[in-house]
């Protein structure tokens, strides 16, 4: 998947809808605007893209989503220049995720691995290089919904008077109040391992836990609503990425499993170790 940078400039244009906008996916997990693209041209339905705010601070990414449309000729965003009929390329995208405040902030941008990149660009449009593109979901997914695996995206296809639609809808994972629900009553504990991470790592990893879907969202349907204690389990990083090392995933009870038998292994070995 291509991975495109998509630039706002509050200095230039005031996102007046931004709350609500950010309340709308807390409730649907997604929200559907326009956006201009600059003179990007190759930018296909179904790549990733990253709002990176700029202008004055804080700078950073904020937001995320997945493209709609391909680019095309609209009106120009700035009302005054669409006045006269200018236009620009744009195109729809479904946002995932948007905060008023940087995720990932520039500084931590300008930073080595992340550092190759001109995360300051002029315009929209600007496609991030793949051995950077994945670094930033993985660093993505750990600050928002902590749980950003492939295999926990809902994609469908429909096909509409001869063109192809790619709708993309992720409006469970990204569900962030079913996601509290679901910590809230299970707490941060990992149900495969037990670990408690800010016992592993330190006080500032408190609370830090991936969410799990005990059922694939390639099986739930698009009218399909989530129950955080039921559906929703937490687990640890470690756990989470085993799960989905194959498909269908892991079962908890089968991790814990692993877990246990692998722990035999361990301790033969270390007995046959032991001189006799």
């Amino acid at each position: 998947m291509r991975i495109f940078l998509l630039a706002w400039n509050p200095n230039r244009w005031i996102w007046e809808t931004l709350s609500k906008d950010i309340e709308e996916i807390d409730q649907t997990g997604f929200m559907t605007r326009a956006w201009s693209v600059g003179k990007r041209r190759d930018l296909p339905i179904g790549s990733r893209v990253f709002v990176m705010r700029l202008g004055s601070e804080p700078k950073g990414i904020v937001g995320s989503g997945y493209a709609l449309t391909e680019p095309s000729l609209s009106l120009h965003w700035d009302q005054e220049r669409a006045s006269q009929g200018e236009k620009n390329l744009s195109a729809q995208f479904q946002f995932d995720y948007l905060s008023k405040v940087p995720i990932i902030s520039l500084l931590e941008l300008q930073q080595p691995p992340f550092s190759q990149v001109n995360w300051t660009p002029q315009s929209s449009g600007m496609e991030i290089p793949a051995e950077v593109a994945t670094l930033l979901e993985n660093k993505w997914g750990e600050f928002t919904s902590g749980h950003d695996f492939p295999e926990e995206v809902l994609r469908t296809i429909t096909y509409t008077e001869g063109a192809t639609k790619q709708v993309l809808v992720n409006a469970y994972e990204r569900n962030r109040k079913a996601r509290e629900a679901c910590i809230g009553f299970h707490g941060s504990r990992c149900q495969v391992c037990n670990v408690l991470l800010d016992e592993f790592y330190g006080e500032d990893f408190e609370g830090f836990i991936h969410v799990h879907h005990l059922r694939p969202l390639s099986e739930v349907s698009e009218s399909h609503e989530i129950d955080p204690i039921k559906d929703l389990v937490p687990v640890c990083p470690n756990c989470h990425a085993i799960i989905h090392r194959r498909s269908p995933p892991y079962s908890i009870q089968e991790m814990r499993e692993l877990i246990k038998n692998a722990n035999r292994l361990t301790m033969a070995s270390e007995i046959s170790k032991i001189p006799i």
